[in-house]
C-alpha cells in the first residue's frame, strides 16, 4: 500500500506546499545569519552558542513537520472519531521553539552584537521563531496556546532587551498567521473525514429507499400479473380445454392455442416469482460504510449468503449493524469488530462482536433501545452482553 492509499492526496498536497514555504524561510533566515555564524567562528566560547542551536533546529523543524505530515493524519485516521493526544509532537515542537530562541539570542547577544554582524536583519532571522508554530496546530488547543505564551514569554524576557518591542510584536503576528495556515488545514482534514463517513451513510440510505420503491413497484406490478393475466390465462386455457373434450375436438388449432395459454400461464406465474426476488444488497452496503470508517477496523462475513435480500429485511440488517458500529466507536473504544451475517430459509442470524474496553453489565441507552425495537417489530430476538472482552451482540431475525 503506497503512501497516497493510507494518506488524503489534498492534505499531502496542502501539508508539502506549506512546509516547502517554511523550507524557504528557514534558507533565507540562515543566509541572514551566515555572517554571525562566520564571525562566531573567531569567538571561542561563543562559537557554541550559536551553531549548536543553529544544528538543532534544521532537524527539529524536518521532524516535526514531517509527523505533522505522515503520522498525525494517520494517527487521527486509526482513534477516529475520538482526538489523541501527540506528545512527540509536543515535545519536537517545545524543542523547535527553544532551539529557534537560543539561536536567535546567540546571534544578537552581548558576545556577538549587531554592531559586528552589520548584514544580519534581525527580522529575516526571527521569522525562525514562526515555523514552530505550524506544528502546534496538530496539539489539542490548551496545549498549542500553551505553549505558544511560554516560548513568546521567555523570547520576551531574552529577546526584548537585545531586539525591541517591535521584534517581538512582529515575530508573535508571524506565528498566528502561520498557526492559522496550518490549523485551518487540520480543521478540513477532521471534517472532510467527518464527511466522507457521513456521505456513506447517506449513500447507503439512499440505496434502501431505492431499493424499498422498487421492490414495492415490482411487487405490485407482480401481484397485477399474478391475479388478473395469471387468472384470465387459467380461464382461457379452462374453457378451451372444456370446449375440446366436450366437442371431442382434436382441431389441431384449437390444441395449439390451448398449449400456447397454457405455456403462457407458466411464464406468468414464473415472471410474478421473479419479480419478487430480492433487490437489495446487504453484504456490499456494509462494507462500503467500513470502507470510511477508518477505526474500528470492520470484518463483514456472510458465510456463503451472497447478501441479496428483501428491502425490508435489508434495512432492518443494515440499520442494526449500523447502530452497533456507531456505538463502538462513540463508546468502547475498539480497534477490531467482526459481523457474521447467516442465512437460512425462514430467518438471517447477526453476530457482531468488537474488542473495546467494556465493564460487566450492560446499559441500553436509545441505540440499542432502537435495535431491540426494530428487530421485536419483525418478530425477531436481540441478545446484548457487554463484558471486559468487549461488546457482543446475537440477532434473530425472520426473512420478509
Amino acid at each position: 500500500m503506497n503512501l497516497t492509499d493510507r494518506l488524503p492526496a489534498y492534505f499531502l498536497a496542502r501539508a508539502l506546499a506549506l512546509s516547502g514555504t517554511g523550507l524557504v524561510v528557514m534558507g533565507c533566515a540562515y543566509v541572514a545569519l551566515y555572517p554571525a555564524l562566520e564571525a562566531s567562528l573567531f569567538e571561542g566560547s561563543a562559537h557554541l552558542t550559536l551553531t549548536l542551536p543553529a544544528l538543532l533546529f534544521v532537524p527539529l523543524f524536518l521532524s516535526s513537520f514531517l509527523y505533522l505530515m505522515l503520522i498525525f493524519p494517520q494517527r487521527e485516521l486509526k482513534h477516529f472519531p475520538r482526538r489523541v493526544q501527540h506528545p512527540l509532537l509536543l515535545l519536537l515542537s517545545a524543542l523547535n521553539y527553544v532551539s529557534a530562541i537560543a539561536l536567535i539570542h546567540a546571534a544578537y547577544g552581548p558576545s556577538l552584537v549587531a554592531a559586528t554582524n552589520p548584514y544580519t536583519n534581525p527580522f529575516a532571522v526571527g521569522f525562525l521563531l514562526a515555523l514552530p508554530a505550524g506544528t502546534l496546530s496538530g496539539l489539542p488547543s490548551r496545549q498549542a496556546l500553551a505553549l505558544l505564551g511560554g516560548a513568546n514569554l521567555m523570547a520576551w524576557l531574552l529577546l526584548q532587551p537585545l531586539l525591541g518591542t517591535l521584534f517581538l510584536l512582529q515575530m508573535l503576528s508571524s506565528q498566528l498567521l502561520v498557526y492559522l495556515l496550518f490549523n485551518g488545514l487540520i480543521h478540513e482534514f477532521r471534517q472532510k473525514t467527518i464527511a466522507n463517513t457521513q456521505l456513506a451513510q447517506l449513500h447507503t440510505t439512499q440505496q434502501l429507499l431505492e431499493s424499498r420503491a422498487q421492490q414495492e413497484t415490482r411487487e405490485a406490478i407482480a401481484r397485477d400479473l399474478h391475479d388478473e393475466l395469471g387468472h384470465l390465462s387459467t380461464a382461457i386455457s379452462h374453457n378451451l380445454n372444456q370446449y375440446c373434450y366436450l366437442n371431442q375436438s382434436q382441431d389441431p388449432l384449437l390444441r395449439n392455442a390451448l398449449a400456447l395459454t397454457q405455456k403462457m400461464a407458466t411464464q406468468i406465474r414464473s415472471l410474478s416469482h421473479n419479480w419478487q426476488a430480492p433487490v437489495f444488497d446487504v453484504k456490499a452496503a456494509l462494507l462500503e460504510l467500513a470502507h470510511t470508517i477508518p477505526r474500528p477496523s470492520i470484518e463483514v462475513d456472510t458465510e456463503g449468503f451472497d447478501g441479496r435480500c428483501s428491502a425490508v429485511s435489508g434495512e432492518t440488517l443494515f440499520r442494526v449493524c449500523q447502530e452497533i458500529i456507531t456505538n463502538s466507536i462513540r463508546h468502547s473504544n475498539a480497534s477490531q469488530l467482526q459481523i457474521m451475517i447467516l442465512k437460512s430459509p425462514s430467518r438471517f442470524s447477526v453476530s457482531v462482536e468488537d474488542n473495546g474496553s467494556g465493564q460487566n453489565g450492560l446499559q441500553a441507552g436509545k441505540g440499542l433501545q432502537g435495535i431491540q425495537a426494530r428487530v421485536s417489530q419483525l418478530g425477531g430476538q436481540v441478545d446484548m452482553a457487554l463484558t471486559p472482552e468487549g461488546f457482543r451482540a446475537q440477532l434473530t431475525i425472520p426473512c420478509v
